[in-house]
C-alpha cells in the first residue's frame, strides 16, 4: 500500500513537471503578429545591419507611458528652416552649436569669398600637425623685411634666427602677423605643387568642398578663397587641438621660448583681448584676420551645457575705414546676437537613455523590447511649438542569442525638421537567454531548431498519456485489491 502511494506521488510530479517542461517552450512557437511590432527585414548578405520598419507610434504614447521622451516616427520635409530671424550690419553670419553644428542663424554663408582668418587657422593646424611645434624654423631675409613693416610689438622676426613653431603659431593667431603665416608657410613647402597637394588633401579631409587655395607665383603670396559652412568645418577640427584650443581661448599668454637666444619671457597678447574685458569674461574665446578690406572674426559663447560658434566676415569698400570702430561694431553686434539666440533656442532632450523606443521580432519568434542606451540633445526653437523627426532603425544581422540587458542591437538615425540628424543606439531592455544563465543557453539551443521543439512535444504527450494509463492501471489494481479483501471478510 505504502509503496503505491509512493509511486502515485511519482507520477502526480512527473505530471506536474511535464505541464512545466512544455510551458517553457511555449513563447518559443508563438511568432509575433505583424502589425502590433516591428519585424526585422531579411536583407542581403552583404549588408551588415538590418533596416526595421516600426509601426508603433512612440512620441504620441508618451504622455501615457509616464515619461517616455522618444520622439514621434514620422516623415517631415527636411528642407524645414528654423534659423533665427534677426538683422545684422555686418556681410556675413554662419551661427552654429558644437552639440551637433546645428545653424542657429545664418547670412550669406554659400557666399565664396577671400577669408583671412580661414586662411591662418588652416596653415597654422597643418604647421602644428606636420612639424614638431619645438621645432626651430630660420627666418628668411624677405620674412624679415615684412615683420619689420608690420611693427607688431614681441613679435619683430629677424633674418637669420631661428623661432619656433609653436611661437610663429601664436604670433599667427593672436596678432595675424603675415611674416609669421609666410614662415610657417615655406617651412611646409618644398615646391608650390607639394605645398598645394598638401593643402587641397587637408581641405578634402576637413569636407571643405567649396575651398580652394589661389597660389600666386610663389608661396609666400597665397589666399584661401572659402565659404562660412566650410570655415565652420575647418575650425571645428581646428579646436580638437590642444595648442589651437589653448590659443583660441586665451586673451594673451607668458611664452619662454626653450632656444638659448631667446630664454627671456614674452607677453604675448590676443589683439582680441578686449572682448573677453567687454563681455565680462562671458565670452570663451575669439580670433580675427584681416587682409585688404575684408575682416574675419571667430567668437565662441557659452551656452547652457554647450557653446555657440559665431563666424563673421565684413568686406568694406572704404579704404580709410576705421578699423578699430569695425572691432568694436563686431563684437556688439556678435554679443547682442548672442543673447537673441540664448533666448530663443533652449538645450532639450531628444530621447533619454532607458525610456522604451519599441518591440521587435526576430525570425525565430523571440520579440525584444528595444531601449535607447544613450541620451541624445538638442537646441530646440522656442519659436517652433512641435518637433517631429524621421527616424530609421538599422539593426545588426545577425542577432544571435543570447542578448544581455544594455547590449547594443542597432541604431536609430533621427532627423530633424532642418536637416540636422542625431544617432543613439539601442538594446534591449532585460536579458534574454543570457550567457549568465546555462539552463537559458540550453533553452535558446533548442529553440533556434523547430524539430527539436516538435519532438520535445510529442514526447511530453507521450509521457503524460503514459502517465495517465500507469494511473489508471494504479487505481484498478487497487480496486482489484480492496474487493479481493472484502471477499476474504
Amino acid at each position: 500500500m505504502f509503496k503505491n502511494n509512493k509511486i502515485i506521488q511519482f507520477n502526480i510530479l512527473l505530471i506536474v513537471f511535464a505541464f512545466f517542461f512544455s510551458s517553457i517552450f511555449t513563447p518559443v512557437m508563438v511568432f509575433a503578429d505583424e502589425n502590433s511590432t516591428t519585424n526585422v527585414a531579411q536583407e542581403d548578405s552583404e549588408n551588415t545591419s538590418t533596416n526595421v520598419e516600426s509601426t508603433n507610434n512612440t512620441s504620441s504614447s508618451s504622455s501615457d507611458s509616464g515619461g517616455n521622451n522618444s520622439p514621434e516616427i514620422n516623415s517631415h520635409n527636411a528642407n524645414d528652416n528654423w534659423t533665427l530671424d534677426y538683422t545684422t550690419e555686418f556681410d556675413n553670419y554662419y551661427v552654429f552649436d558644437n552639440l551637433n553644428r546645428s545653424q542657429l542663424y545664418k547670412k550669406n554663408e554659400h557666399i565664396e569669398r577671400e577669408d583671412p582668418l580661414a586662411l591662418n587657422i588652416l596653415i597654422s593646424l597643418l604647421a602644428i600637425e606636420t612639424l614638431e611645434i619645438n621645432t626651430p624654423i630660420t627666418i628668411s631675409n624677405e620674412t624679415a623685411m615684412k615683420s619689420a613693416q608690420e611693427n607688431l610689438s614681441n613679435i619683430i622676426l629677424n633674418a637669420g634666427s631661428k623661432y619656433e613653431v609653436q611661437f610663429l603659431v601664436y604670433a599667427t593667431l593672436f596678432y595675424d602677423s603675415k611674416a609669421a603665416l609666410e614662415a610657417l608657410t615655406l617651412s611646409l613647402s618644398k615646391s608650390v605643387e607639394s605645398f598645394q597637394t598638401l593643402v587641397n588633401s587637408r581641405l578634402r579631409n576637413l569636407n571643405m568642398d567649396n575651398s580652394k587655395l589661389i597660389i600666386e607665383g610663389n608661396v609666400s603670396n597665397i589666399k584661401l578663397l572659402t565659404n562660412s559652412q566650410d570655415m565652420g568645418s575647418l575650425i571645428t577640427a581646428a579646436y580638437t587641438n590642444t595648442l589651437f584650443k589653448k590659443i583660441f581661448t586665451s586673451s594673451n599668454e607668458i611664452y619662454i621660448s626653450p632656444l638659448e637666444d631667446q630664454n627671456r619671457p614674452l607677453y604675448l597678447r590676443n589683439r582680441m583681448d578686449f572682448v573677453w574685458t567687454w563681455t565680462r569674461n562671458e565670452i570663451t574665446g575669439a580670433l580675427s584676420a584681416s587682409n585688404g578690406n575684408s575682416t574675419s572674426f571667430a567668437y565662441i559663447f557659452p551656452g547652457d551645457s554647450y557653446s555657440i560658434y559665431m563666424l563673421q566676415n565684413i568686406n568694406y569698400k572704404d579704404e580709410n575705414n576705421d578699423i578699430s570702430r569695425i572691432f568694436n561694431n563686431s563684437i556688439i553686434e556678435a554679443n547682442s546676437l548672442h543673447n537673441e539666440i540664448s533666448s530663443k533656442f533652449i538645450r532639450t532632450v531628444l530621447v533619454q537613455r532607458g525610456d522604451y523606443f519599441d518591440t521587435i521580432a526576430l525570425n525565430n519568434g523571440v520579440q525584444v523590447e528595444l531601449i535607447y542606451l544613450s541620451t541624445a540633445y538638442y537646441l530646440k526653437p522656442t519659436f517652433i511649438s512641435e518637433i517631429v523627426p524621421q527616424i530609421s532603425l538599422k539593426m545588426k544581422d545577425p542577432i544571435n542569442l543570447p542578448i544581455t540587458a544594455g547590449e547594443s542591437l542597432g541604431n536609430i538615425t533621427m532627423v530633424l525638421p532642418n536637416g540636422d540628424s542625431f544617432s543613439a543606439e539601442v538594446g534591449s531592455s532585460i536579458d534574454i537567454y543570457s550567457q549568465n544563465n546555462v539552463i537559458e543557453n540550453l533553452l535558446s539551443t533548442i529553440s533556434e531548431n523547430e524539430n527539436i521543439v516538435r519532438l520535445i512535444y510529442a514526447l511530453a504527450i507521450v509521457l503524460l498519456l503514459v502517465i495517465l494509463i500507469e494511473i489508471i492501471m494504479i487505481l484498478f489494481r487497487r480496486f482489484l485489491y480492496n474487493k479481493s479483501n472484502k471477499l476474504k471478510k
